[in-house]
């Protein structure tokens, strides 16, 4: 029995580094995509032009992508934080008792 509860255990731990690693490759994706996304072209004059297509504009672009303003909003603000600042965060997080994965699944 004890075998099987160390063998459980060492693949608990282990599924948490694999979660880990997924959560941190995914806010530093986020970070990337709000970086390009602070540099598109914002529209000018009305929001949703029919020309938006034609123009390249950021909503355009955005839609095309997938990805709604909200989202785009929140992976800018990540991309804002300081990249030493940045850098801090995740080791700290990676440190604490579970790491990414609990910060994830509250979010």
């Amino acid at each position: 029995m004890k075998i099987l509860l160390t063998w459980a255990e060492f693949h608990s731990r282990e599924s948490l580094d694999v979660q880990n690693n997924i959560a941190e490759i995914k806010i530093r994706a986020e970070r990337k995509i709000g970086e390009f996304s602070r540099e598109l072209p914002k529209e000018q004059g009305f929001a949703h032009s029919p020309h938006d297509e034609e123009n390249g504009t950021k909503t355009y672009i955005l839609k095309s992508a997938g990805i709604e303003p909200k989202t785009a909003y929140r992976y800018e603000a990540i991309a804002a934080i300081p990249q030493d600042k940045f850098e801090e965060h995740i080791q700290k997080t990676k440190e604490e008792k579970g790491g990414f994965a609990l910060v994830v699944k509250g979010t």
